[in-house]
């Protein structure tokens, strides 16, 4: 359901985007995270058409520099990008509904 970014180009390609943009930033040994990948995969049907949802593994080997460059203190966490401005990162696991309204809210963002 989500893109995995597998790059920093990626990373940067997809921030860019004219539409909505929600990263997820997770680890494997993180349980919240798994949580949080089954919600945004409902959402990512939800939203299919309107939304972009991607992933990082922040274990990966090629990002960890480039992330001590980005402000994300914790994971769970998720990034709001639009027109290729960050809007919001969030951290820790949230309820569905609670990121159903965010995404609506930041979709109607001009």
């Amino acid at each position: 359901m989500s893109l995995e970014i597998q790059t920093i180009e990626d990373f940067e390609y997809l921030t860019q985007s004219k539409e909505l943009v929600v990263i997820h930033f997770w680890a494997e040994w993180n349980g919240y995270d798994k949580l949080l990948k089954e919600i945004l995969n409902g959402l990512a049907v939800e939203f299919e058409e309107k939304v972009k949802f991607c992933s990082l593994d922040v274990d990966q080997q090629q990002f960890i520099g480039f992330l001590r460059s980005l402000p994300l203190p914790n994971i769970p966490a998720l990034a709001y990008y639009k027109d290729g401005n960050k809007i919001a990162l969030e951290i820790g696991l949230r309820k569905k509904k609670y990121i159903q309204n965010k995404i609506e809210n930041y979709l109607n963002l001009r």
